[in-house]
């Protein structure tokens, strides 16, 4: 399988999420940011997604792995594809929240600023 066929796989960047963070963890590279500040950087990247600007990957990728490597780290688990999947739904949660309060102060959506009724 080649990169391109692997980026439409959801679990390819579960793996490359996990091996970023087993990497740091072996050069004892830990994240400088706290978990709080890794999830709004990740729903800051998110948001910026949402508006189309389309940040890049890697910059994604960091900082979740940062993010795994730290509550790993802090729950004494293993850094493994395993232990993944929960952490990334929990994750999830919180930076729907983040996000939550973006949306709460974005502007009009398209209904409302062009006044279109359902």
């Amino acid at each position: 399988m080649n990169i391109k066929e692997k980026m439409f796989i959801s679990w390819a960047y579960a793996e490359n999420i996990v091996e970023e963070a087993a990497k740091k963890k072996k050069l004892r590279l830990y994240p400088e940011m706290n978990y709080d500040e890794l999830v709004e950087s990740i729903a800051y990247w998110m948001n910026g997604w949402m508006r189309f600007t389309m940040p890049r990957l890697e910059e994604l990728i960091d900082l979740m792995s940062d993010a795994y490597l730290l509550v790993m780290n802090a729950t004494h688990k293993e850094v493994d594809i395993d232990n993944y999947e929960a952490f990334a739904e929990a994750l999830r949660a919180d930076v729907y929240r983040k996000l939550m309060e973006y949306i709460e102060n974005c502007g009009m959506g398209v209904r409302e600023f062009y006044k279109i009724k359902k």
